[in-house]
């Protein structure tokens, strides 16, 4: 009965760390990038890790459509190879959030060895955790790279920016967080 109890509390958990990890790779609050001196005539930026149109920024964006799939090669080429790392391995990671989530469910209904299929529950939320914590690393390390300034034209002053790190990489900690969690029960 126990260990029924258990594996309840973490789906519940696991839902929950899979809903952080999908919300944080889709939302834009990754990187928030202000101008200091042109706050008057630049707005600030908000930088995501998964734009949902693949648009390169500045483009227009094609009318009745979510995603310009012909634009989603151009726009992962043109990544620097950090934030590559970065959406792959959170990608990787929220897949094997869901294996583990599908692996729990799979052995609450299992009646006979119960004790032995739980195992790579352990191995999968390690995986999570490796892959999570490899994107978060990478991205707290690198994201003040992730702004690319073009240099003026002419003589002009340096234009100088200022990068915070987002409420959606905060989130992504949270997730990898309450994997870690998982590993320690």
């Amino acid at each position: 009965m126990c260990s029924f109890l258990v594996q309840i509390v973490y789906g519940i958990v696991s839902i929950a760390s899979i809903a952080m990890t999908i919300v944080s790779m889709v939302t834009p609050g990754w990187s928030l990038y202000t101008f200091p001196e042109l706050s008057d005539v630049v707005d600030d930026i908000n930088q995501g890790i998964l734009p949902f149109t693949c648009a390169m920024p500045g483009d227009y964006v094609k009318p009745n459509t979510i995603f310009a799939w012909d634009d989603c090669g151009e726009w992962f080429n043109n990544l620097p190879w950090t934030e590559k790392l970065v959406v792959a391995s959170m990608c990787i990671g929220l897949a094997f959030q869901m294996v583990t989530f599908a692996w729990n469910v799979f052995t609450i209904c299992a009646c006979c060895c119960k004790k032995y299929i739980l195992h790579p529950l352990y191995l999968l939320t390690g995986l999570a955790v490796i892959f999570l914590g490899v994107a978060v690393i990478i991205y707290a390390i690198f994201q003040d790279e992730y702004i690319e300034l073009r240099p003026p034209i002419g003589p002009a002053p340096p234009v100088y920016v200022d990068s915070y790190i987002g409420y959606s990489f905060w989130l992504a900690c949270g997730a990898l967080a309450l994997n870690v969690g998982f590993i320690s029960h």
